[in-house]
């Protein structure tokens, strides 16, 4: 069935040398409070990140017999530690369902380091306009005067339209070492190019899919993603536009499931 082939494909490329962290909800052989690191050849990096559930729940996937975690409280996320230091470039895959937002005033997580004092921590996440976006911290006087024990921000916000439309997404962002850019990709599709000013190793540590660790002081939010996430797909290196369209027309949903 097209739903077999479906499966077969997510299993595939849980076996890609180049991945560090794979979460996909269908290949979870246990519907519990633990996620499993589905990148079989992780080896030292990221081969024993394995998630804790907080407060998410497991509900239906892209397809009928799949599934997905529901994130839409301040108090749901994945917690894990993903170690390691990224020299050859990153990429990020995610598959998302957004709830819509009437009035959209923070930002909300996709997979987010925690805290933000160390060079190279990394956010991907939508921005405060719920428009596709990608954190950096950085160090550099050239980037802004970061105040005492803070570090100076890069951030790249993309997509001109809004992402959060109830409907599902694959999102991927490519940060890229040889040259000075980042891309963002969505639904397999170059949406665009922008330059990447930072320099030195990126960095995840402890992290949390869904969720950010410091609440903004008065609110209570903690870029809760408000939605749903049924795959993360995390690289050592930085994609090409022709691998990024591939993954997404092997993941991506082909018929509906009654």
């Amino acid at each position: 069935s097209v739903y077999d082939q479906w499966y077969l494909n997510c299993e595939a490329i849980g076996m890609r040398d180049d991945l560090v962290y794979y979460f996909n909800g269908a290949l979870q052989e246990m519907r519990n409070k633990v996620v499993t690191n589905q990148a079989i050849n992780a080896g030292g990096t990221g081969s024993d990140a394995e998630g804790t559930i907080v407060g998410a729940e497991w509900r239906a996937g892209r397809w009928g017999n799949s599934t997905a975690l529901k994130i839409d409280d301040a108090d749901d996320y994945v917690e894990l530690y993903l170690p390691g230091r990224f020299d050859k470039g990153l990429t990020m895959i995610s598959w998302i369902k957004f709830q819509k937002v009437n009035d959209p005033k923070w930002y909300r997580a996709i997979f987010n380091s925690d805290g933000w004092n160390n060079e190279g921590q990394v956010h991907f996440q939508l921005d405060p306009d719920s428009k596709f976006d990608l954190g950096i911290s950085a160090v550099s006087s050239e980037y802004g005067t970061a105040s005492s024990g803070q570090k100076s921000v890069i951030s790249y916000s993309s997509v001109s339209s809004r992402v959060d439309d109830g409907q599902w997404h694959q999102l991927a962002t490519v940060i890229h070492s040889d040259r000075p850019v980042v891309m963002f990709y969505v639904d397999g599709k170059h949406v665009e190019t922008l330059p990447h000013k930072t320099t030195g190793d990126l960095r995840f540590g402890k992290s949390r899919i869904g969720g950010w660790s410091e609440r903004i002081s008065g609110t209570g939010n903690s870029r809760s993603l408000m939605g749903r996430i049924d795959s993360l797909m995390i690289f050592k290196q930085a994609l090409e536009g022709d691998e990024i369209s591939e993954i997404h027309d092997m993941t991506m949903k082909q018929i509906s499931r009654k």
